[in-house]
């Protein structure tokens, strides 16, 4: 199978004529309707037009299971699980170029080569994969597009394997087991060593690792527990201590998840940076009807330590952004992007080299010159002995003039990274870091450099070798440098973005997540405007308030009238969305105005809580939304308030109210599964059990009550559900009592010890609980009322709660139903209405 492309945009003709269509559109649209959300809702798809789309699944027609996506010198390239190790390559992540198969496989043929993960060292690429899920072998090739050769004999390890490469060199290897991810340390790519448990679990069978680094914490992202249930998701733990210990969970995952509609079977991720050097991607699969898989990739954001997926999406998002300059020298030097200092430049098939040299040392840089802060990525290679000198070679960056600028040389004579800067004329110190013994040189290696403010970080092949402070060092252009070395230099680029700067000005998808920090770049004016005082701020480089936040992260406050921040919000669909803020310090009377663009769609909106010091969660409700690209705008009108995120979702059309008698089976309900078992219903009650849930209803669903009665000949743990989401099964997807805490929301019922309420993520947090003698054979009458964050729950007494609980934190929408817990229960009476 020879695929020429896995997408391909549509490319646009007759640009000015339907610009000119649209803009005549919209004015007669304006003119017959006089509708301010219908206008900016074309206002929007005209922008939308202006920006280039993808739209996942990215890849479809099943050969993109367990994506891996590899880069190297300046191209991506993509393996995933099938049967002939195919590969993609692409430079933008949108369009991908069909490689062809690249492995020799005729050791195991036959079998389908699982997760193949491939890693650059030294000039040779390294493919871990584990055939058919029968062991793993390691194969070798010195070309991203192989062909890649066997190198080992099956050395085991389960699945999933994957490498990671810390700051000093040293190798770990990780892979599924049914006790969680478990690592090792390598002797070199080819030798396995010990494993070491981490904690990195999911209460069962736990695949699909991988890890970063990022500000000195590891970060594993990690899958289950069955690629054929719905359920199928993705959590992360971070570790402050090591790669292959002290990973704690994330308390609020799973990261990646979605059970419903499209894009269902979220899993087996892994991480990488975009083409803009800055901005932080995920790619997964999802699962189709047949069970094959296709490739998605969403935008990774980051809060501090705290990792946000912008998604799991299904519309059209904006392509990720490109770097502000990159050249990768495939038709010769360009001399309006170019200017020699000293030594003659050519360039061609992909490198740029030096063919005199100049003398004492030879000297390009680019016109393109940089703003203060950049995320710049020069990859390089000696190309032949030192002719005199050090034989030093390596990139200059914030070059003003030939008194200001700075230089990262790699010397092959002691195996090292050395930085010099030079600053009104005056060469500070030269700091030298140790490279790997065994470098080769000659071999292509990469150096990124990461400057913000006066400190520049400098990595060689993702290694971080040194952070130093450059006392007026600024921004500039870019180069390469040599000092009596042959070298050739490779794909560069520099991007005005550095420490996930990119996500600020991105389009945030809408259903989604937004954190307060993230709020658009551009400075006051742009992407705030700030009346008071900018203290505390840590967080980014503005003027507008940020501090670390007892919920993870950073939080921004609104502390004066008129002050505001802006939003790049990607809306999915016109309707109407509820708002869930989160919240603390909230002064009396507090009110903030929304904005699109330059609209008021919401006058007035209170936010008091009633609660000034806790972070609690306000719902603005029913607020029109057009579909598209625009700027979402929150404003201060009165009091004040910490703000921490805000999650949109789409409000239900009409109140929550549903009926069931259960006289004629289960076709009105929304969601409905069972451990093979049949439902049977009879006489006005539903048996249910020993394992099962039922939900019915909208997600939309928010403040309601819910009843029924249920009653149980013998042992009970069995009740209802509310403000469900995700919900999903065990094992291939059918398997119940795998899947009894497989969704999202809240359950209130009956046990053999009381009434319980408790909290479910795909997990069981028991919340409250209240004494209450059970007679088996009963029928008992249970309700619950859910506003905002109250619960109440009743037994038979209507007028008096038995459970009163608050949750600080709560789901705060979804569907309503019943479950029972290795339990067979009966149900009856089952009813939801909105509160009155």
């Amino acid at each position: 199978m020879h695929k020429k492309h896995i997408c391909s945009n549509s490319k646009y003709k007759g640009v000015w004529v339907i610009r000119s269509a649209i803009l005549i559109t919209t004015l007669i649209y304006y003119l017959i309707t006089w509708r301010i959300t219908d206008i900016k809702m074309n206002m929007i798809q005209t922008k939308a037009k202006q920006c280039r789309l993808y739209k996942n699944p990215i890849a479809r027609h099943g050969d993109f299971a367990d994506p891996f996506i590899l880069k190297y010198n300046g191209r991506y390239y993509l393996y995933c699980t099938n049967p002939g190790v195919m590969c993609w390559s692409s430079t933008d992540l949108v369009e991908w170029k069909y490689e062809g198969t690249v492995a020799d496989i005729g050791e195991f043929r036959g079998m389908v080569p699982f997760a193949p993960e491939v890693v650059y060292w030294n000039g040779s690429f390294y493919m871990y994969t584990s055939p058919s899920g029968l062991g793993h072998y390691i194969l070798k090739s010195d070309s991203p597009v192989g062909p890649f050769k066997l190198q080992t004999k099956n050395i085991g390890y389960s699945i999933d394997g994957s490498v990671f490469i810390d700051d000093d060199g040293k190798w770990y290897f990780y892979h599924a087991s049914d006790f969680g991810i478990k690592a090792h340390i390598m002797k070199d790519p080819l030798t396995i060593g010990n494993e070491i448990l981490t904690e990195a679990f999911m209460d069962g069978w736990t695949e699909g690792p991988g890890v970063i680094k990022r500000n000195g914490k590891y970060y594993m992202t990690y899958t289950g527990n069955h690629y054929l249930s719905a359920g199928y998701r993705v959590n992360y733990a971070v570790s402050e201590k090591s790669s292959v210990s002290g990973f704690v969970p994330y308390n609020k995952n799973p990261l990646l998840i979605n059970t419903e509609g499209e894009g269902v079977g979220l899993g087996h991720s892994m991480s990488f940076r975009g083409p803009d050097l800055d901005t932080w991607y995920i790619t997964y699969h999802n699962l189709n009807s047949d069970a094959s898989r296709d490739l998605n990739i969403d935008r990774l954001a980051w809060n501090g330590d705290k990792m946000i997926i912008l998604g799991p999406t299904v519309s059209q998002q904006p392509a990720p952004d490109m770097p502000d300059f990159y050249d990768y020298f495939e038709s010769g030097k360009s001399d309006e992007q170019w200017i020699e200092k000293s030594g003659k430049w050519c360039a061609g098939k992909g490198f740029m080299e030096i063919y005199e040299a100049g003398r004492d040392r030879s000297m390009i840089i680019t016109k393109f010159s940089s703003k203060e802060n950049y995320t710049a990525e020069f990859n390089m290679k000696a190309s032949g002995s030192p002719a005199s000198g050090s034989g030093k070679f390596g990139a200059v960056i914030s070059y003003r003039d030939d008194r200001n600028y700075g230089m990262i040389l790699l010397n092959p004579d002691n195996k090292s990274v050395e930085t010099r800067f030079v600053i009104n004329g005056i060469a500070g110190e030269t700091e030298v870091s140790e490279l790997p013994q065994e470098y080769d040189f000659s071999r292509l290696h990469c150096i990124r450099i990461e400057k913000a403010g006066t400190e520049v970080k400098v990595f060689v092949d993702g290694m971080h070798k040194q952070t130093r402070i450059a006392e007026g060092l600024s921004g500039g252009s870019i180069g390469f440098v040599s000092y009596g070395a042959k070298a050739a230099f490779g794909y560069t680029a520099v991007s005005d973005k550095v420490n996930g700067e990119g996500i600020f000005n991105a389009y945030k998808p809408v259903p989604g997540s937004i954190e307060a920090v993230h709020f658009n770049r551009g400075g006051e004016n742009a992407g705030y405007y700030s009346k008071s005082e900018s203290t505390g701020n840590l967080f980014r480089n503005d003027e507008f308030f940020t501090e670390p936040c007892i919920e993870g992260g950073y939080n921004t406050a609104f502390r004066a009238k008129g002050e505001w921040l802006a939003y790049n919000i990607n809306v999915e669909e016109t309707a109407d969305y509820n708002i869930d803020m989160r919240v603390s310090d909230v002064e009396p009377d507090t009110q903030v105005r929304i904005w699109i663009d330059d609209v008021v769609i919401s006058e007035s909106e209170n936010l008091d809580t009633g609660y000034f010091q806790e972070w609690r969660t306000v719902s603005l409700k029913g607020l029109e939304l057009p579909e598209g690209l625009y700027t979402l705008r929150i404003e201060l009108v009165n009091g004040g308030f910490r703000f921490y995120k805000m999650d949109f979702y789409k409000a239900s059309k009409e109140l929550p109210a549903f009926k069931e008698s259960f006289d004629s089976g289960l076709g009105n309900w929304a969601y409905v599964t069972g451990l093979g078992q049949e439902f049977i219903c009879k006489n006005g009650m539903l048996q249910l059990g020993p394992y099962g849930k039922i939900a019915a209803g909208e997600d939309g669903w928010s403040d309601y009550s819910v009843e029924v009665d249920i009653k149980a000949d013998s042992a009970i743990n069995s009740g209802v559900i509310f403000r469900v989401t995700n919900p999903a099964e065990g094992g291939e997807g059918w398997d119940c009592m795998l899947g009894t805490n497989f969704y999202q929301g809240y359950f209130a019922g009956l046990t053999t010890k009381g009434v319980v309420l408790a909290k479910q993520n795909y997990n069981r947090e028991e919340l409250a609980s209240a004494e209450l003698r059970y007679d088996p054979g009963r029928l008992y009458h249970l309700k619950v009322e859910v506003k905002g964050d109250n619960i109440k729950v009743y037994i038979d007494d209507m007028d008096k709660a038995i459970i009163n609980y608050t949750d600080k934190d709560p789901f705060t929408h979804g569907k309503a139903g019943i479950r029972t817990e290795g339990a067979i229960a009966f149900f009856g009476n089952f009813k939801v209405e909105a509160n009155k």
